[in-house]
């Protein structure tokens, strides 16, 4: 055979696409006080109401006293986001590999990590009242101290959310998204808060020192998957893209599903469409979502440095 037969050599040339890693889903709007139906305008309100304390042992026939509980209303202001992407009709007719579903699948993907981004928003950022803006106090916000994401931190996180009554396992029983599924009542590892942490601070807390063996084993499960919850938390690692970062620290958070409101006015979705005008298919994706604080006691702020 002839030495130069290489030369007669072929590619096979790929028939579909292999599509670049990315979050292609949100992972945070089934965790969050939704509300029912489609949300019609361009913001939706949110009613709180404060508490106040019982009278014991009034005296007779003295005057009643009076709650004059406060109101406050929120507002959530509805988010639209799309993308497109369009292929020319006569460079589709080039393509061994058709694109369509390819392009349709990372839109989609694209604004699904919008959603969580809207609710990573709503749980960090200043909320629009009546009055002008609130932002989350400083009692709801952890300093960084120098270090990323201990277990100091979190046993303090617990401790902030519990003193502010926030605990919220019902949800968690309610959506039947408790860890140990032998469990009929979802009673032996049942979170009561969600964490929302980056790749980073999954990896301080395999770092850190102060974690038990148990407790160890417990983060590794969490990163293989095969556990999500961990001290009382359902544990959401998201695209650290969709974290703010100030300088040095990461601000992972963690919060009670009630103290977050989230509507849907649009639910993703995806349309292949031929223009005439530009003799070209367009894809494209799109939604329409809104989310705001509730109850600032419900969210924790946890500054984690990040180098």
């Amino acid at each position: 055979m002839s030495y130069s037969v290489d030369q007669a050599f072929v590619t096979k040339f790929a028939e579909d696409f292999h599509l670049l890693a990315s979050q292609t889903v949100s992972r945070l709007e089934m965790l969050v006080n939704r509300r029912p139906g489609n949300i019609v305008g361009e913001a939706f309100t949110i009613e709180t109401l404060g508490t106040t304390e019982a009278d014991v042992n009034r005296a007779r026939h003295s005057d009643l006293t009076y709650a004059n509980m406060a109101h406050v209303r929120r507002y959530a202001d509805m988010r639209n986001i799309d993308k497109a992407e369009l292929v020319d009709s006569m460079d589709k007719l080039k393509l061994l590999a058709d694109p369509m579903n390819a392009y349709s699948r990372q839109l989609i993907a694209a604004v699904n990590r919008q959603k969580d981004k809207a609710i990573i928003d709503a749980a960090l950022n200043p909320v629009r009242t009546a009055s002008g803006k609130s932002a989350l106090p400083a009692s709801s916000i952890i300093a960084p101290a120098a270090t990323g994401l201990t277990l100091a931190k979190i046993i303090q996180t617990k401790g902030l959310l519990d003193a502010s009554e926030m605990d919220d396992s019902d949800f968690f029983r309610r959506t039947g998204q408790h860890q140990n599924q032998n469990d009929p009542y979802g009673l032996s590892n049942t979170p009561s808060y969600v964490l929302v942490v980056g790749n980073q601070q999954i990896q301080n807390l395999l770092n850190d020192s102060t974690v038990r063996d148990v407790d160890y084993n417990s983060v590794k499960a969490l990163v293989t998957g095969s556990l999500n919850t961990y001290m009382g938390f359902k544990i959401i690692r998201v695209a650290d893209s969709l974290l703010p970062k100030s300088g040095t620290d990461r601000y992972a958070f963690a919060f009670a599903p009630r103290a977050i409101n989230y509507g849907i006015g649009l639910d993703t979705a995806a349309s292949v469409d031929y223009l005439a005008h530009k003799d070209a298919w367009q894809i494209l994706a799109k939604a329409s979502v809104g989310a705001g604080r509730a109850e600032d006691a419900g969210v924790i702020r946890i500054d984690c440095v990040e180098s």
